[in-house]
């Protein structure tokens, strides 16, 4: 059992920690999102033997990210989330459009959501009301924060994960000035 993160790994976790903070404090909510969803993408690439795609993604937000807890939302719709707003900015996904997850739309704040706003757009677009679920984007922010806590003390409890995670962590991109800049 190792007792100190490895370097890599933990730059891996500010970096996008810092990242997403910034979007935040912009009030560029929309990249906020779409960066907590291609962060969790590369936390289940560090945590996966080989290249897990969506089920390595879903396994990480059960297992750091949902903790065990239901929600109105699950991992599949999670993931639906993230390859729509990754690939279009949008709120549908071929998994929405198939039946198989449920649309997710953003609130902030503790107040819950104002149904007057949302049913016009549902009617306007024919979306059933049971077929979105509301996923407060300061929870989803915070939560993510808790889950690479949760990540971390797995990859310390299991040094083979960990080394694994040290591993793929060293080929991430890395960026380092150089005064020879071509002109």
């Amino acid at each position: 059992m190792s007792e100190e993160l490895d370097r890599k790994v933990f730059n891996s976790f500010m970096s996008h920690l810092s990242a997403i903070t910034a979007l935040m404090k912009a009030g560029n909510d929309t990249h906020a999102i779409a960066l907590i969803y291609s962060a969790i993408d590369h936390m289940s690439w560090l945590n996966a033997a080989g290249e897990p795609g969506g089920s390595g993604f879903k396994a990480w937000v059960n297992s750091f990210l949902l903790n065990g807890k239901a929600f109105a939302f699950n991992a599949e719709d999670l993931w639906a989330a993230r390859c729509a707003i990754l690939h279009t900015g949008a709120a549908e996904s071929d998994l929405y459009r198939a039946g198989k997850a449920k649309l997710v739309y953003y609130v902030v704040g503790e107040s819950p959501a104002d149904e007057s706003l949302l049913n016009p757009v549902l009617t306007a677009y024919g979306i059933p009301r049971s077929q979105v679920v509301l996923v407060d984007y300061h929870w989803l922010s915070t939560e993510f924060i808790k889950a690479l806590e949760r990540f971390q003390a797995h990859l310390l409890a299991d040094s083979t994960a960990h080394s694994r995670a040290a591993q793929k962590a060293a080929m991430q991109l890395v960026f380092q000035a150089s005064s020879r800049i071509p002109s």
